[in-house]
């Protein structure tokens, strides 16, 4: 008897194990779809481990970065440890994939990466997209990273003597970056919306010393950034506790800046709600709730400086717009925000926003130039 139920509970594992769906037994999520093209042609799923794996292609070192369950980079190993700690870049991930893509035959539809980087706006100085497998890992050159006009990147390696050995070029766009197209990003942002969840909530600790006063007497400002305009700006409002302590301000008495504190930090628990739309740029707009909190963390946890400027507002409604900017990446989301005017007064108030995502930034740059 114990044999044959012995038999019958392996029979039973060997049908579920058949009808169930791969996607059961594989918890593998790639960062872009990029990235998961990659790894189906090189074959190296199976392998992918928490952390930095290596492998072998084309008798060079390939590495893989996963965190959690997501794969967040595959490329070539060309920079050290300690490059991508002091700059915290895009860059790097960017061209180690891309030197490896340029390995991987069929890897883009009819065209060549080298080509599709052309006419992306990738330059070189005294060599080419391969000339990095030589020179990046070559640990007697030494590396300037600049941003010059805020529109591009470019990366520089010279010798002891300060001659310039190669240089490279290219505009900080984000699908660039990453080997993505506006609707991949679209997609990618509503389901990372959808699922976001705050793990934890970011604190700013003040005194007076860092607070300047506002018109009205019993305003503290903690005065941050401006995008273009001094009235779309990163700052945190404040009011006593007493006379050594500070709050966010959060009350009926000053909505305008109670909204501004709520949309740019996390600080505040409340009962709030947003009814999101995000602009689809194929026209297929997404419609979704989700509390206000969780909706401003996801864009703070992901890089984004959050700027708050008033578009308008009287007795019964409020509309300013929120730029979500994430210089690191050339891209700024703009969301328009719509709040009933009293909504300080409502514990479980809902805000309407409207989404514009993955503004390039050098194109907004160039609007303010013509």
């Amino acid at each position: 008897m114990a044999d044959n139920r012995k038999k019958i509970l392996i029979l039973i594992a060997s049908l579920w194990a058949f009808f169930m769906p791969a996607a059961m037994f594989s918890a593998v999520k790639y960062a872009s779809d990029r990235l998961e093209k990659i790894a189906s042609r090189l074959d190296i799923a199976p392998r992918l481990e928490q952390g930095d794996t290596a492998f072998s292609y084309q008798n060079r070192q390939v590495h893989a970065l996963k965190a959690g369950d997501e794969v967040k980079h595959i490329g070539y190993r060309l920079f050290v440890q300690d490059e991508r700690r002091w700059f915290d870049l895009p860059v790097f991930d960017f061209l180690e994939r891309s030197v490896l893509e340029a390995d991987i035959p069929g890897i883009l539809d009819d065209v060549t990466v080298e080509r599709s980087l052309e006419e992306d706006g990738v330059q070189y100085a005294n060599g080419n997209l391969r000339t990095l497998l030589t020179v990046a890992p070559d640990t007697t050159l030494s590396l300037v990273i600049e941003n010059p006009d805020g529109r591009n990147y470019l990366l520089r390696w010279t010798d002891a003597a300060g001659e310039m050995v190669y240089a490279i070029t290219f505009p900080i766009f984000y699908d660039l970056l990453h080997g993505t197209e506006m609707t991949e990003n679209e997609r990618r942002l509503w389901e990372g919306l959808s699922s976001n969840s705050i793990e934890q909530r970011d604190t700013l600790i003040v005194d007076a010393s860092m607070l300047m006063q506002d018109a009205d007497s019993l305003v503290r400002v903690f005065e941050g950034e401006q995008y273009y305009f001094p009235e779309n700006n990163s700052n945190r409002y404040y009011e006593y506790v007493d006379s050594a302590r500070f709050r966010l301000i959060c009350n009926e008495r000053h909505p305008l800046y109670s909204l501004a504190n709520l949309v740019t930090s996390t600080e505040i628990e409340n009962g709030y709600q947003v009814k999101v739309r995000l602009i689809g740029y194929d026209y297929s707009d997404r419609f979704f709730n989700m509390p206000l909190s969780e909706f401003v963390d996801y864009f703070i946890k992901n890089g984004c400086k959050p700027f708050f400027g008033v578009i308008d507002a009287d007795e019964k409604k409020i509309t300013a717009l929120l730029t979500m900017k994430n210089e690191k990446e050339g891209y700024c989301h703009n969301i328009r925000l719509t709040a009933p005017a009293d909504i300080m007064r409502i514990e479980n108030g809902e805000i309407t926003a409207r989404i514009t995502p993955y503004i390039p930034i050098s194109r907004i740059l160039s609007l303010f130039d013509d």
